[in-house]
């Protein structure tokens, strides 16, 4: 009987690229469907930094990855930048139906032979050996980028949190160094029932050194949530930010129908680029915003979020802000949730006259 094995995978990731050489040592009954996510999007949603984004842990993955590839003969050669905007490749990949022939080339565009993961000109020069006569047209599909964002929900419901990830049967199985317990468990499953195996249950000491850590840092009582700037042309500005810039595009999460404002889905007129969303709420981050003369009107506001820019502090208790704001006489506008689920927010000027969203967040 056939056995169906996820891989999870993104084509910025060294150790995905090894154990891609590596599925000829899979048994024959078990099919390999191919997912590629969005790394960043799982770190983003699990509050983690990648290896790349840890300076000492950057250079020992290039050494890992270096060994581990010249002992088992695969060809190895790292793109000139790392990290670097995987979006295009992705949605290459998802747009030719992850077809193996497709995946291996990219893989060895970037890692066997040392191109590029997201310069145009790079990107081109794949684009003709998978003989693709419009590339930025091929991967702008909407339904193209749709399908990167489900694979990546669907790697998170399953509790994905890093690439390379096998699920099979319930189990995951992440990382190259992992190889070896899959297949011996593909062989035989009743290994992960012995009593070492449940260690696996266990709280890991360094999870709990984090949480002591987190709670004895000092709390300032806000953050910055988001930057919001406007753009006339939220596409262009968002290539701009994603291709230069290197910022990984995310979706805007809205309240429930319910609650939700006078606010556009069209990411023509509003997109995201979110930092850490696990701490501060959902869409933390850079909002690009078309300007709307009537965003102030139709969503009851005296002050206009989406013409100019603004900042948005996060704050504990913003009824104590708003009491403040009064007893000071200092006029502020004040919207429930309409935009960010469980999000409240004020919008007031400060004395220069920059507009300033105070906001909270509600479980």
């Amino acid at each position: 009987m056939t056995r169906k094995a996820e891989w999870f995978f993104d084509f910025i990731s060294p150790y995905a690229y090894l154990q891609f050489c590596a599925f000829d040592r899979l048994p024959g009954d078990v099919e390999i469907v191919l997912r590629p996510v969005l790394f960043a999007g799982l770190l983003n949603h699990w509050g983690q930094l990648g290896p790349a984004e840890i300076p000492a842990k950057k250079g020992h993955t290039g050494l890992t990855t270096w060994w581990r590839a010249r002992q088992r003969g695969i060809p190895f050669r790292p793109p000139p930048r790392h990290p670097f905007n995987p979006l295009s490749l992705l949605r290459l990949a998802i747009a030719l139906d992850c077809r193996r022939d497709v995946v291996a080339e990219i893989f060895t565009h970037v890692w066997a032979e040392g191109q590029d993961g997201q310069d145009a000109q790079s990107l081109a020069n794949l684009a003709d050996k998978l003989k693709i006569a419009d590339l930025e047209a091929l991967t702008a599909r909407p339904a193209v980028k749709q399908a990167l964002r489900d694979n990546t929900d669907a790697a998170i419901a399953l509790g994905v949190y890093g690439v390379p990830t096998f699920a099979i049967d319930g189990r995951l199985f992440w990382g190259d160094d992992m190889a070896d317990l899959m297949l011996a468990w593909l062989q035989d499953p009743a290994i992960l029932d012995e009593e070492g195996a449940a260690m696996a249950s266990v709280e890991p000491a360094a999870d709990r050194r984090a949480a002591n850590a987190k709670s004895e840092e000092p709390d300032t009582g806000w953050s910055i949530h988001h930057v919001n700037l406007p753009a006339t042309d939220v596409r262009a500005s968002a290539r701009f930010y994603a291709e230069v810039i290197g910022l990984i595009e995310g979706r805007w999460t809205f309240p429930p129908a319910e609650q939700v404002g006078h606010i556009s889905a069209d990411p023509a007129r509003l997109t995201l680029f979110p930092t850490d969303t696990a701490s501060k709420g959902a869409n933390a981050g850079l909002h690009l915003i078309r300007p709307e003369p009537e965003f102030a009107r139709k969503n009851g506001l005296d002050h206009n979020p989406s013409i100019g820019g603004h900042v948005a502090i996060q704050v504990a208790d913003l009824d104590a802000v708003v009491a403040r704001l009064t007893a000071a006489g200092i006029a502020y506008s004040f919207a429930p949730t309409f935009a960010i689920p469980g999000m409240r927010h004020v919008y007031v000027y400060d004395p220069s006259m920059n507009l300033l969203e105070i906001n909270e967040m509600r479980g």
